[in-house]
């Protein structure tokens, strides 16, 4: 018996079997002598699960390995097969080729050859032309080059002399090396000029006026200085939010949370601020002239919660309804 037929007998299937009967011989096997099934108490039969169980999975890898051969092997002679198909449905230019030369006159063949020869007698003629271009192409740019990088320190003197305006006086040559002048490079345009650094002003980004913001999580936000006039900040959560000299003049805070906000200098002039959360906020030196405060959380009890110390009150209303004077 081959090692291939002990596999199957392990896994009590007939030899040649599929990878899908395979597969599942080996999940029932599994599924009976799993270690797990067994109590734990009983040392010997949990032993033997094991020792069956690993002779379960070296078979299943044996004839997994066994299948995947046959079918790579399988797929190459297939592969094989079809390419020799192939080969001998292709026809050969050889066999013709003979047949095809023999068939064509003497005197077409010689001239062929001196087409041929012609052709390449001309094409090695252009490319020495092109070549002798190159060639000269390259000593007039080094030429070119040579000029630019040592010009001549003196014009030489028969020629003529030009205005005053336009050619520079012996003295003025006289006195400049002549080292220095054949290292002054060539003239090179001028670059394009740019406004200076200084010029460039940022857009400014603190006018937030009429925007709409309802609903918005603005908590420990820094918007001091802001200019959110006439914004609509309806139920906007700006707990802890830093709003030092901010303009809120004429905006919407209804039902906004402004737990501990510094409003330390703010401009709330008109500012509807109904049922809104003022516990803890900082109003020091606030403009609320015309403010709407009408059911605002201001405190505990009888007891205000909220830093007024220098605020302008005139016309607003109170949380309790009531105008101050």
């Amino acid at each position: 018996m081959t090692q291939l037929d002990h596999y199957y007998r392990v896994l009590e299937i007939q030899p040649g079997a599929s990878m899908t009967d395979i597969n599942q011989a080996y999940k029932d096997l599994v599924f009976i002598w799993h270690p797990d099934r067994i109590p734990k108490d009983n040392e010997r039969l949990h032993q033997k699960a094991l020792l069956k169980l690993q002779e379960i999975n070296a078979a299943r890898a044996a004839l997994r390995s066994h299948h995947k051969e046959s079918a790579s092997s399988a797929n190459s002679t297939a592969e094989k097969s079809a390419e020799a198909k192939a080969q001998q449905a292709r026809p050969s230019a050889d066999r013709y080729a003979p047949k095809y030369q023999q068939a064509r006159p003497e005197s077409y063949r010689s001239s062929s050859a001196s087409q041929s020869a012609a052709s390449q007698s001309a094409a090695r003629q252009e490319q020495a032309r092109q070549e002798q271009a190159r060639q000269e192409q390259a000593r007039q740019e080094q030429a070119r080059r040579a000029a630019r990088t040592h010009p001549p320190s003196t014009p030489p003197q028969s020629a003529p002399r030009s205005s005053a305006s336009t050619q520079p006086s012996s003295a003025q040559s006289s006195t400049q090396p002549s080292s220095a002048r054949a290292a002054q490079p060539a003239a090179s345009p001028k670059p394009t000029s740019y406004p200076p650094h200084s010029s460039y002003k940022r857009p400014t980004a603190l006018d937030w006026s009429e925007a709409n913001l309802r609903n918005a999580d603005l908590r420990e936000k820094d918007l001091a200085g802001r200019n959110l006039s006439h914004a609509d900040l309806t139920e906007a959560n700006l707990q802890d939010a830093f709003l030092h000299n901010v303009d809120l003049s004429h905006a919407i805070l209804c039902r906004a949370n402004l737990f501990r906000a510094n409003l330390l200098g703010a401009n709330l002039d008109h500012a509807d601020l109904r049922q809104a959360n003022l516990v803890g906020a900082d109003l020091s030196g606030a403009n609320l002239a015309g403010a709407n405060l009408t059911g605002a959380k201001v405190g505990t009890g009888d007891r205000i919660m909220v830093k007024l110390t220098g605020a302008i009150l005139t016309g607003t209303i109170l949380p309790n309804g009531s105008v101050h004077d």
